[in-house]
């Protein structure tokens, strides 16, 4: 007996908005879907993305016309729909420098500057949407400080952020002493030599100790600091693994799973977007760097690891004002990058921030400049677009110290807009021995919503990545079955 795969009834009025959305927004381009949530004023700055359990956006950023801080819940996963946008502070010129992070109730918990008063501020959500119960303190109040805040939660919830100490030039890391940063707060200033600080990331090893990318203007350098303890007080190691020209702006860093830094950022004297791979914890030895990215002279990158530990990295294009995505082909992005433009109208892709969804694909919230927009991207494939062949790959050097000012070939990977090609549909047949549990679309995790969301992809003509599933609409042999 052979059966068709079907999906279930959706609304049509869904469908409709998805591929009303797609063709619009997108072009019908390669299946990326971009939606606008906030048009109201100059919206979108500084945002930070995160995921909620059914894999919808919740993103941090600054409302620029009343100077205040906004959190918007998305009511789908493409913030099309029963979206849900609160002000939680409004209070003086708040919301800059925005980091978010979802608390084990999924409730968000975002720190920022208070430009007014120049303090260090975080607000923790007494609610998914920040509409009740919220708590803002300001845990650090010394001179003017809180200038580009990075968040995380350690195994307690408690909130650890990363920032500049304007006053003094330093970087300084806040561990708070309880849920709310109201008590047993401890701040330290692990680097105080010359004017260091500036744009940090911040993450938490597997101990739970800080590490933390960084410039150092004085001497135009990326730093990297791992920290000895939960609270940088004692056993720091401070690393300079890229001194080559003024590089290091605008990073981000992520750990592998071995706990080594993995930081994307700026090489402001060649306008180039780097990679650098730490050949250990501390990136003291074995370092790779990589010039993935040679042209448009790229900024503000916001990077995540893939299921195979290769880096995805978003980021805008200064000269032509792109929205750019680039895919790693290995974990040090030495070779096999893809790197594609999802977004291109007008000046777009501003101060980017990237996750992936539970499928592997790309979501990106960013600054669209034209209209002073918040934008979404979701794209239909983990590299938002159908892949350019790529170009010869950077040869990357090892360092064997930190000191020492690794090199690498510099080369331009393909970064053409990319173009659909026809999608096959093949007769699909489950994993040999697998049963296949029905509405379970990805043969991942059971059924859950991004099931729903592979269907409406489906229904709307766009990709839908099925992993070892049969594609959406491909016929399969159901053995033992009747046709009863």
């Amino acid at each position: 007996m052979v059966a068709r795969l079907t999906t279930v009834a959706v609304s049509v009025a869904a469908l409709l908005l998805v591929a009303l959305t797609w063709n619009a927004q997108s072009g019908g381009a390669t299946g990326n879907i971009i939606t606008a949530p906030d048009t109201g004023g100059v919206v979108g700055q500084a945002s930070s993305l995160v995921l909620d359990s059914s894999g919808n956006p919740v993103i941090s950023y600054f409302d620029n016309t009343n100077d205040n801080l906004k959190i918007l819940h998305c009511g789908d996963p493409f913030c099309s729909l029963s979206n849900v946008i609160t002000s939680p502070d409004t209070e003086d010129d708040v919301g800059n420098s925005t980091s978010l992070a979802l608390n084990n109730k999924g409730y968000p918990v975002v720190s920022y500057r208070d430009r007014t008063n120049t303090t260090l501020k975080v607000l923790f959500c007494g609610d998914a949407t920040c509409s009740s119960g919220n708590i803002m303190t300001s845990p650090d109040m010394a001179g003017s400080v809180g200038s580009g805040s990075s968040l995380a939660l350690d195994g307690n919830g408690n909130a650890v952020v990363s920032y500049r100490d304007i006053t003094n030039d330093d970087l300084k890391v806040l561990h708070c002493g309880d849920s709310t940063c109201s008590s047993g707060n401890i701040i330290t200033s692990p680097d105080t030599d010359g004017d260091v600080g500036r744009q940090p990331s911040l993450a938490l090893d597997g101990s739970g100790y800080p590490v933390v990318s960084y410039f150092d203007l004085t001497n135009g350098n990326l730093k990297v600091l791992h920290c000895g303890d939960a609270t940088c007080s004692t056993g720091n190691v401070i690393t300079s693994p890229d001194t080559g020209g003024d590089v290091g702006r605008g990073s981000s860093l992520v750990l592998d799973g071995a706990g080594n830094p993995v930081v994307t950022y700026q090489d402001t004297t060649n306008e180039d977007l780097k990679v650098l791979h730490c050949g250990d914890p501390t990136c003291s030895t074995g370092n790779v760097i990589t010039s993935p990215d040679t042209t448009g002279d790229p900024r503000d990158p916001s990077l995540v690891l893939d299921g195979s530990g290769n880096p995805v990295i978003a980021y805008s294009e200064e000269i032509d004002g792109d929205l750019k995505v680039l895919h790693c082909g290995d974990p040090t992005c030495s070779t096999g990058n893809v790197i594609t433009l999802p977004d291109t109208v007008n000046q777009t892709g501003e101060e980017p921030s990237l996750v992936l969804d539970a499928v592997g694909q790309p979501v990106v919230s960013y600054l669209y400049a034209t209209d002073d927009d918040l934008r979404v991207l979701r794209c239909g494939d983990a590299t938002c677009g159908v892949p350019p062949t790529p170009t010869p790959s950077p040869t990357p050097s090892s360092s064997p110290t930190a000191s020492s000012t690794p090199t690498a070939s510099e080369t331009a990977t393909a970064s053409a807009t990319a173009t659909p090609t026809p999608t096959p549909t093949p007769t699909g047949t489950p994993p040999a021995g697998q049963s296949v549990t029905w509405a379970d679309n990805n043969c991942k995790d059971g059924v859950n919503p991004i099931d729903s969301l592979l269907v409406l992809r489906g229904d709307a003509g766009l990709s839908a990545n099925t992993n070892e599933c049969p594609p959406m609409g491909a016929d399969i042999e159901v053995l033992n079955a009747s046709p009863h």
